[in-house]
């Protein structure tokens, strides 16, 4: 974030939902702002952008610059969100085929790609949550104190989903652990069979 006057620019990164792209790839969203000017620039489509974009063609959406720029941040917080709530589900399905079906065939793989997204978007979305919350603290002439009171919002709002996502690294960690004990004592039982057999 960088102000200058009553101009802004920040950068913001949302879920990366491009076919064929992983979604912890997360896409740069450029934003320059002021009062009578919004430009934004990105590499790829994203979702969080196409959502406030449909709701101003609905008539539904932001009526200035200000509005917009708490709609977009709200969106990326939503969409971020969202996925994180997946990454949860996947760790549930993870934990009843694991632990309770006791079968560990290729699981171990999934658990590495849950593992790494959990890190990577926390990775990103932890200075986006400070980069909120400095926004809301910001004297900004254009934004009013109901702007400030909803940026405060979403920058809490992505305080929670921090924390799932630490619980997240810390289940995944332990359901590691538990898949790396079933392997070990899947062996040992291998090698005692052998044994006996010789």
């Amino acid at each position: 974030l960088m102000r200058q006057g009553d101009n802004l620019l920040l950068i913001l990164r949302g879920i990366n939902h491009n076919q064929g792209q992983s979604p912890e790839e997360m896409v740069a969203l450029r934003i320059f702002i002021n009062p009578q000017l919004i430009l934004t620039s990105r590499g790829r489509p994203l979702l969080s952008e196409q959502d406030v974009y449909a709701r101003l063609q609905d008539s539904h959406g932001p009526t200035n610059a200000a509005d917009w720029l708490i709609e977009m941040c709200d969106a990326l917080t939503d969409r971020a969100g969202e996925f994180v709530d997946n990454l949860h589900e996947d760790i549930l399905t993870l934990e009843e085929v694991v632990l309770e079906q006791g079968n560990i065939s290729d699981n171990d793989l999934n658990l590495g790609r849950i593992r790494k997204q959990l890190i990577i978007i926390r990775r990103y979305l932890s200075p986006q949550r400070d980069l909120i919350a400095r926004l809301a603290s910001e004297k900004i002439d254009w934004l009013d104190d109901n702007h400030r009171r909803r940026l405060q919002d979403i920058a809490e709002r992505l305080r929670r989903w921090l924390d799932d996502l630490d619980v997240g690294v810390a289940r995944t960690t332990l359901l590691a652990d538990e898949i790396n004990n079933m392997m070990t004592q899947a062996s040992t039982g291998g090698l005692i069979k052998y044994l006996s057999w010789h």
